[in-house]
């Protein structure tokens, strides 16, 4: 990871005692993975709350093609939902394009909450992700939250 980018060596490291199966370290705000530049994805074209009341169960996919078509997601091999950079963290002038794809405003780091530039950087982007799921405390109302896995890192496609 950090050939890819020092930062994201860091993150990992950082992220790791809350990804770790064997340890307790429990996540309290989602604001820890923002404060680090990591932000929710949005999908095109669904309702998140009638897609979580009919998948339950199965397998999910994340999908980044290297040609063609955007990165995207399927539920046990069904229909395809593209990923979407969240659209709260990015300046006025970069909010038309937030698919996940390389093109060269992405590399303006003054523009792009979640893009961290390295010195002597490839034309290369890259994107690392992890999966948390956020529920509701019963008895007292409060959010709760998931151990975070971390997925991978993917190379974002030009």
């Amino acid at each position: 990871m950090y050939d890819v980018n020092p930062l994201l060596s860091s993150d990992y490291r950082f992220f790791e005692p809350y990804t770790d199966p064997a340890k307790s370290t429990m996540i309290t705000s989602i604001n820890m993975f923002r404060s680090r530049n990591y932000y929710e994805l949005e999908l095109s074209s669904i309702n998140i709350y009638q897609f979580l009341s009919t998948t339950l169960n199965g397998t999910l996919n994340i999908v980044f093609p290297t040609t063609g078509e955007n990165p995207y997601m399927t539920f046990n091999n069904g229909d395809k939902y593209t990923l979407r950079r969240s659209a709260n963290v990015f300046s006025s002038e970069l909010s038309s394009n937030l698919f996940f794809r390389n093109y060269s405003e992405l590399g303006n780091t003054a523009g792009n909450a979640d893009v961290a530039s390295v010195s002597g950087a490839s034309q290369y982007a890259y994107v690392s992700m992890y999966i948390i799921v956020e529920g509701m405390n019963p008895v007292n109302f409060s959010r709760i939250y998931s151990k975070p896995v971390h997925i991978n890192v993917f190379l974002i496609p030009d």
